[in-house]
């Protein structure tokens, strides 16, 4: 059986072959930097904006992590290695920033203020938040 840091390696790559570039050998055991990948290949195709196709495809892989099972830890929980590796990222970057609302509905942002704005910053937090109509 796979562990879940395996899982989301596998998931990563299948979604975003481009991505492995971007990793080492041996980060196939650090799933929050497998995930931070993607952030780092995004910015390199953000320019002027993030495609809808790519769009979609982020889109899908946050799904997929919603559906997976909880771990018993931040070690093994998909959901939280994703939000924490990925998701938070997004929000530092002002070329990714417009993906935040694509992922998160305004209503899950509200409930999350005080856990964003604690881990990506206040500045951040409402600057997408601003993104959202």
């Amino acid at each position: 059986m796979m562990t879940t840091t395996q899982i989301i390696h596998r998931e990563v790559l299948k979604r975003f072959p481009e991505v492995k570039p971007f990793l080492c050998e041996g980060d196939e055991e650090l799933p929050y930097l497998v995930v931070g990948a993607i952030v780092r290949w995004l910015s390199t195709v953000a320019k002027p904006a993030v495609s809808p196709e790519v769009a979609s495809r982020v889109r899908a892989f946050y799904d997929w992590a919603l559906d997976q099972p909880r771990g018993k830890s931040a070690t093994d929980d998909a959901m939280t290695i994703v939000t924490v590796g990925f998701v938070e990222d997004l929000f530092e970057r002002d070329d990714l920033l417009p993906l935040v609302p694509k992922l998160l509905t305004k209503d899950a942002m509200i409930v999350s203020r005080d856990y964003l704005s604690q881990w990506v910053g206040r500045e951040r937090y409402e600057k997408a938040l601003r993104l959202f109509k």
